[in-house]
């Protein structure tokens, strides 16, 4: 198959690279964000996912357990019934950059070596 733009191949792990820091930055944001039904234990404990969650991200650290980790997370907040149809999507959106991040590997800039 032919290409239009072939040499953009060659930062093809670019795009994890912004993929992890769109991630993350998303995360530095929304880990004060307390969703209302949970109790304070479980909030505290996500916004310390969520935290270490993001420095992981960033420094490109182990980006696959990160990932598995998140997408079990924000798979919950999909199924939940509490939660509004727009911050469904926007955790499913976030579960996707997730997935493929735990598929693609870290990228460039980072301090995970694939074996």
């Amino acid at each position: 198959m032919l290409s239009i733009f072939p040499w953009l191949f060659n930062y093809s792990q670019a795009a994890s690279f912004i993929l992890r820091i769109a991630l993350a930055i998303i995360l530095i944001n929304t880990s004060s964000f307390i969703l209302p039904d949970l109790a304070e234990k479980q909030a505290k404990l996500v916004k310390i996912i969520k935290s270490v969650s993001a420095l992981c991200l960033i420094l490109g650290l182990f980006i696959q357990p990160v990932a598995l980790l998140l997408i079990i997370m924000l798979g919950i907040n999909i199924i939940r019934p509490s939660l509004d149809m727009e911050k469904k999507l926007v955790s499913f959106l976030l579960m996707t950059v997730a997935l493929s991040l735990m598929l693609l590997g870290p990228g460039l800039f980072s301090i995970d070596l694939p074996l």
